[in-house]
């Protein structure tokens, strides 16, 4: 009942998101299907389990950094792991844009089917992996190696999972992380204090306000916040 609820306070502002699950999303040269049904039982319910089952702006800020930007990236062929990939937006998006890219994109367990349907539907020679964040994905990251470039869109949405996300970002030892987040209260100073506690200096830095990303995006964030986009590198690191 709660998420009926929320439901229909929702649809009265953003009527284009309907709630009925699996709807395709045009997205930047990607087909996505999202489940904005599981979205709003996730919210209604005040649970994060899924959030990850539709595209968030901060997304659509790291995708324009990467089209305007293309120099931030490796050349050549290079390693990339996408962390809490969602839908795949992200990852898929660098896959296409770098074709001589290795791609890996990563989630919980319970995400991996969506993804690897959207997976299927854009870039059927990728492969989605379970990484959960911190100690728990001990094993994954092993499993992953030391990839060149590290995506993470929207991820630190709160202090805990930043501390978990961290931890896995020192286990793979990326030379590059490109990390976009909203700018909700207190969540963004927790990140760049916890880059200066892992080792990590801040490059580059691009700023999105709540209303310079399509109007698609706006409707998804009832606070509508800017979005920031960090190039994150290791101290010690050329780039």
């Amino acid at each position: 009942a709660q998420a009926c609820l929320f439901q229909k306070q929702f649809q009265d502002v953003h009527p284009e998101m309907n709630g009925q699950a699996l709807q395709p999303f045009e997205f930047e040269g990607l087909t996505l299907l999202e489940d904005t049904w599981a979205m709003y039982k996730s919210i209604a319910g005040n649970s994060t389990e899924g959030t990850g089952n539709i595209v968030w702006p901060a997304a659509a800020a790291i995708i324009q950094v990467l089209k305007l930007h293309l120099e931030i990236l490796p050349k050549g062929s290079f390693r990339a792991v996408e962390l809490g990939a969602g839908l795949g937006a992200v990852g898929l998006f660098l896959a296409k844009l770098c074709p001589r890219a290795s791609v890996v994109l990563t989630d919980v367990e319970e995400s991996l089917p969506l993804l690897r349907r959207n997976i299927a539907e854009n870039c059927p020679w990728l492969q989605a992996m379970a990484l959960p964040w911190g100690p728990l994905g001990r094993s994954s990251c092993e499993d992953i190696g030391q990839p060149d470039v590290i995506l993470g869109s929207d991820i630190c949405y709160c202090n805990d999972s930043t501390r978990l996300i961290f931890w896995s970002l020192e286990q793979l030892q990326a030379k590059l992380v490109l990390m976009a987040l909203a700018d909700r209260p207190g969540n963004r100073d927790f990140m760049l204090s916890a880059c200066r506690e892992h080792n990590f200096r801040i490059g580059r830095t691009w700023r999105f306000s709540s209303g310079g990303l399509m109007s698609e995006f706006q409707a998804r964030s009832l606070a509508n916040p800017d979005v920031y986009v960090y190039e994150l590198l290791r101290f010690g690191e050329e780039k």
